[in-house]
């Protein structure tokens, strides 16, 4: 579990500090302090062997699909303040309660003839077959931990660009601020109605439409895969599509948490979609499976009624897992304060704002 990161040079945030994070936070804030640039940084950091992976998933998700990947000015710099790749960003957090450490730094280096040469060969990632022109560029990756210290390039020729072999399966999930219902639900649920845990997702689900008695899996086509909910008795088989964005918010986050044993999940903009009295449920829901599966969960919210309702549930339940993160642009960085949820329950008692 990561318990505190410090963030250089990233994205919109010169210097961040964070400290005393539990398994389940959620970072609070005005638009454009940071937000969600805190959350990718803790992705990317998370896991040092895909790093240079989650950095292009993040772009990707910012960025138009007319924007490819081996245009540094536009695809790549922008991850970076001021859009000084060469003095670059640095991401470093503490793992666990042992205080173990990981530090990633990236920034643009030189591309060595040799280096150009060898991105004729296979590539992971390819979006045209041009000759190798001037738009060579190359990032440099070096990551840090107590015990070893490894490098890693993304390297570009043309327009070809070869990120480094991912180390194993990717992590962690990402939920994304609108809902969204597609291939890796699908998967979610597959993997769910395999492993007989589906009713994990009902029951949340439920809160959100209380007539749900299951959710199948079929191929009306005969060969794409869709999700179908079931009803009351006598109501035909729906698309999920045909179901509101509160359920399919839902459907969405739960799937991502419940179906992997990933050790963290990223939400952007959780209470997107949902009325404000599936927020409660949600948040009572999360913590106990987070709980279970020790997953650790970073969200972001604009809401309120979304900071009170994540209060109620984990005060409910007495669990001091809940931290909410505020954060407040400076002009010397942005400064992190921590609200455990003492503190919380406190500011909400007293009717006291504490959004920024």
């Amino acid at each position: 579990m990561i318990t505190s990161a410090q963030i250089a040079r990233f994205r919109g945030i010169r210097d961040l500090v964070v400290d005393g994070l539990g398994r389940v936070n959620l970072v609070i804030g005005k638009n454009d302090c940071g937000k969600s640039a805190l959350l990718e940084a803790l992705q990317i950091a998370d896991s040092e062997r895909n790093a240079a992976h989650y950095l292009h998933a993040s772009q990707r998700r910012r960025l138009r699909h007319d924007v490819t990947h081996n245009n540094f000015d536009r695809f790549w710099r922008p991850l970076f303040f001021n859009l000084d790749a060469k003095l670059g960003l640095t991401i470093g957090v503490i793992i666990d309660r042992q205080n173990t450490w990981r530090v990633l730094e990236v920034h643009q280096g030189p591309v060595p003839e040799e280096i150009i040469s060898d991105v004729e060969g296979p590539d992971d990632l390819v979006e045209a077959e041009l000759p190798i022109g001037r738009t060579s560029w190359s990032l440099e990756l070096q990551l840090r931990t107590e015990n070893e210290q490894s490098k890693q390039r993304i390297i570009a020729a043309g327009n070809r660009v070869r990120l480094p072999p991912p180390g194993g399966e990717l992590g962690s999930g990402w939920a994304t601020p609108g809902a969204s219902v597609g291939p890796a639900e699908v998967r979610f649920v597959s993997e769910l109605k395999r492993s007989g845990r589906d009713g994990e997702l009902l029951e949340l689900l439920r809160h959100i439409d209380g007539r749900l008695s299951g959710i199948e899996i079929l191929a009306p086509s005969g060969s794409t895969a869709e999700l179908f909910v079931r009803l009351d008795e006598g109501t035909p088989l729906l698309p999920v599509a045909l179901m509101g964005d509160g359920f399919q918010r839902c459907l969405e986050i739960g799937g991502c948490a419940a179906a992997h044993n990933w050790p963290t999940m990223f939400i952007d903009e959780v209470e997107n979609g949902l009325h404000h009295l599936a927020l409660e449920p949600l948040w009572r829901w999360l913590a106990i499976i987070s709980r279970q599966r020790n997953l650790q969960v970073f969200a972001t919210t604009h809401s309120e009624e979304c900071i009170h309702a994540a209060c109620r549930a984990f005060g409910g339940l007495e669990d001091e897992g809940l931290r909410v993160i505020r954060l407040d642009r400076l002009e010397s960085g942005t400064r992190a304060v921590t609200y455990d949820r003492t503190l919380l329950e406190t500011a909400v008692r007293t009717d006291t704002e504490i959004r920024g």
